[in-house]
C-alpha cells in the first residue's frame, strides 16, 4: 500500500478496500476495531479487548480463522469466518483479561479462553439462545 501504519489505523475501511482492490482477497485488518471487507461486504468489529495489543495476537487471529475456513465444506465463506474469528478471539481476550487484567494476558491465555467464550456466546445472560448460522 506504501502507506504509514498511522495512515492505515486512522481509515481502516478505506486501507481494506485498497488491500482488496491490491491483492483481490477478503482483507481483514485487526486493530482498535477490526475490519473484514470482501469487495461486497464489509464488517466493522468494535468490541474492544485491550489484552490483544501485543505481539502474537495477529497470528493467533490466523490461526483462528484458518481452523473456521478448514470447518466449512465445500467452500468457506472467508468473510463470515473472519467475522467469526475476530469476534471469537476478542471474546476470549475479555474473557482471560476478567481473571489476569489485561496486562497479564498471554496468547495461551486467550486460546484456553475460546471454549469458555463459545459457550458464553451460546448461551448470553439474557437467556436467548444464539446457534450457529444455517448452512455453516
Amino acid at each position: 500500500m506504501h502507506t504509514d501504519i498511522d495512515a492505515v489505523t486512522a481509515d481502516l475501511p478505506g486501507a481494506a478496500r485498497a488491500l482488496h482492490a491490491q491483492y483481490n482477497a477478503t482483507v481483514l485488518l485487526k486493530s482498535h476495531g477490526s475490519v473484514i471487507y470482501d469487495g461486497k461486504r464489509m464488517a466493522i468489529h468494535a468490541i474492544a479487548a485491550p489484552s490483544l495489543a501485543k505481539g502474537g495476537s495477529g497470528d493467533m487471529l490466523a490461526g483462528i480463522l484458518a481452523a473456521l475456513m478448514a470447518q466449512e465444506k465445500p467452500a468457506p465463506d472467508v468473510f463470515r469466518c473472519g467475522q467469526a474469528a475476530s469476534l471469537w478471539m476478542s471474546m476470549a481476550a475479555n474473557k482471560a483479561a476478567q481473571t489476569l487484567g489485561d496486562l497479564s494476558v498471554l496468547s495461551d491465555d486467550v486460546i484456553s479462553c475460546l471454549g469458555p467464550a463459545a459457550v458464553a456466546y451460546q448461551h448470553p445472560p439474557n437467556g436467548k439462545q444464539r446457534h450457529a448460522p444455517a448452512g455453516s
